[in-house]
């Protein structure tokens, strides 16, 4: 089997295995509770043009990315729990697919990778739930932590996404020191000027 045609068959594992998890959270609507009603109120307002929650109602922190997100989904699908769950699949998608890849690309044969990947891919049936409802037990820390990976050489961008990831979710800031960690021989992560302009990009957002 071809490199290629191997890493397709296991990024249609990993996707099967998403799909596999997300059954339970989009198929049982009764699994529901006030913060999850939250962010769908949040979602609905916005979806009729009604208000832009910034934040989580009642709070000043926690960006409402996920009402955000389901905007599109309730325009087409109304403001069901399925429609308020979908979006949250696609992320859960995207981080499962985006680790494959990644480690692929870093010299892992597929296999390899996607073994590596299982941790963020294939969770406990009680953990696929939280990661499939809407509410702060999401996967999008891991997801912020690779998008800082890969922006490591980037320090303004590095710095926003930091600032942001932190707002929407305040666990992203934990990365940091994972990071630095990982990146304890690479110069170019201590430069001074690419210290101030991660600090910058951080300050800015």
């Amino acid at each position: 089997m071809s490199a290629r045609r191997e890493l397709y068959l296991c990024l249609a594992i990993a996707t099967a295995i998403v799909a596999l998890q997300s059954i339970v959270p989009l198929a049982y609507e009764q699994l529901f509770d006030s913060d999850q009603a939250v962010y769908g109120l949040m979602a609905k307002h916005l979806s009729e043009g009604r208000a832009f929650p910034l934040y989580f109602y009642g709070q000043n922190y926690m960006l409402g990315v996920q009402s955000w997100l389901a905007v599109p989904f309730f325009w087409i699908g109304g403001p069901t729990v399925a429609m308020l769950r979908s979006p949250l699949v696609l992320l859960n998608l995207s981080v499962a697919l985006g680790f494959v890849w990644f480690l692929w690309r870093r010299g892992l044969r597929p296999w390899l990778a996607l073994a590596a990947a299982l941790p963020v891919i294939a969770f406990t049936p009680a953990k696929a739930m939280e990661f499939g409802f809407a509410y702060g037990a999401g996967i999008e820390p891991i997801g912020y932590a690779l998008i800082l990976w890969l922006l490591r050489n980037r320090p303004l961008a590095f710095g926003a996404v930091l600032g942001f990831g932190t707002l929407h979710r305040e666990f992203v800031f934990l990365a940091l020191p994972a990071l630095a960690i990982a990146s304890w021989r690479h110069r170019p992560f201590w430069t001074i000027p690419s210290l101030g302009w991660r600090a910058a990009g951080f300050a800015i957002v």
